[in-house]
């Protein structure tokens, strides 16, 4: 049985291969070291595919500067291949700043988390979501496949925490939503520093409180009328059909 653990972009049954072939954004990774000292490295296209982390090795070679500059466009793609981007640019010496130009979307978003700095234009986006995968074989082996999606599931969350601006809690309802953040609402939560060069305003508690409320209320399911019968006497039963009828009746004269 093979199992790769990726992160959801269209739907739960595109395979990473398929999604490799319909990716809209212009597959890129690009090292330019143009100012002395820095650093500007693209991350344009799926992560595992176009975005990777030997060729990210092989493209700064022995290169090191004072800052890089990661700009990244991506839908996201494999997961633990995110996890060790994001690994590996926190283990260099220069300081890392992120700059998200379109979308920075599942593993992808991951990345992003290794930045110093984290810059979104306005208009830009993040979204964040629980890992799935797809996987075939008997029982025992689908089940052991569940397991390992907890793991990752704990592997994920650990990602974003050291950045994130509230509880474990609030993470969770965040990923079970597969949530799309704009630029305004990734700093309200920590995600994000800046948004066009402007310095972030973390002193929103109400604002914050107002969009946990919001994802969690979409999670919750619709509830379902359930209606007790209870035993009543054959009188009752005859008057209940006309007691509902008027009843309807008067509401709707009060409507009008």
């Amino acid at each position: 049985m093979q199992t790769t653990l990726n992160c959801k972009v269209v739907s739960k049954t595109v395979k990473l291969n398929e999604l490799m072939k319909k990716n809209p954004i212009e597959n890129k990774l690009e090292i330019k070291n143009e100012a002395e000292g820095t650093i500007e490295l693209f991350m344009y296209g799926t992560v595992g595919y176009s975005v990777y982390l030997n060729g990210i090795k092989y493209a700064l070679g022995d290169v090191v500067g004072n800052e890089i500059n990661v700009h990244i466009n991506s839908y996201g793609g494999d997961l633990f291949e995110g996890i060790a981007i994001k690994n590996f640019l926190l283990n260099r010496p220069e300081k890392i700043n992120v700059y998200i130009d379109g979308i920075a979307a599942s593993a992808a978003s991951v990345i992003a988390m290794a930045g110093d700095r984290i810059v979104m234009p306005s208009d830009a986006q993040m979204m964040i979501h629980n890992p799935w995968t797809y996987t075939m074989g008997n029982a025992k082996e689908l089940r052991k496949t569940a397991d390992d999606l907890d793991k990752a599931q704990t592997s994920l969350e650990k990602s974003y925490l050291n950045r994130f601006k509230g509880t474990e809690d609030e993470l969770k309802t965040l990923l079970d939503e597969e949530t799309y953040l704009t630029a305004d609402e990734a700093v309200l939560f920590g995600l994000a520093d800046k948004i066009d060069g402007q310095a972030a305003d973390d002193d929103e508690p109400n604002a914050k409180a107002a969009l946990i409320k919001k994802f969690a209320a979409q999670a919750i399911p619709p509830a379902t009328n359930t209606v007790e019968t209870p035993e009543e006497t054959d009188e009752e039963d005859n008057e209940e059909p006309e007691s509902t009828f008027v009843n309807n009746l008067l509401k709707i004269l009060e409507v009008n």
